[in-house]
């Protein structure tokens, strides 16, 4: 993924491993009134030993969208039920939806190009 984002020009890139860490990263940044252009989440993480508020994308992502409407969000997925991706679309107002595989990284430079002109994406795959 880095690599796309590299491919693609985009400069300022911050990946953390935890969504407490990514809200804590966006938050500051908005604070310091350098906010991010886009957050890019997966929906999913293997729970360890670190406790977090935020134990999913998902519930980062519906935070996030609560606390900054004009935030601009891509989720990058292995999910790919379609009552989730509604969800995601209609209720969290995602403003893409990309599935991992095959044609994932093509999807995923797409749909950055999408959300930069404010466009909504979601993968074929779907």
């Amino acid at each position: 993924m880095l690599a796309i984002l590299d491919q693609l020009g985009i400069a300022k890139v911050k990946q953390v491993q935890y969504c407490d860490d990514a809200y804590l990263e966006i938050k500051s940044a908005i604070l310091n009134k350098d906010p991010y252009d886009l957050f890019i989440a997966d929906l999913s993480f293997k729970t360890d030993h670190r406790q977090q508020k935020y134990t999913s994308g998902e519930e980062l992502a519906a935070q996030l969208r609560n606390e900054y409407p004009d935030l601009k969000m891509i989720v990058y997925s292995v999910e790919d039920r379609l009552q989730k991706v509604r969800y995601l679309i209609n209720s969290l107002r995602v403003n893409a939806f990309v599935c991992k595989g095959r044609d994932g990284l093509k999807d995923l430079s797409s749909a950055i190009q999408a959300v930069d002109q404010d466009q909504m994406f979601l993968s074929l795959r779907l």
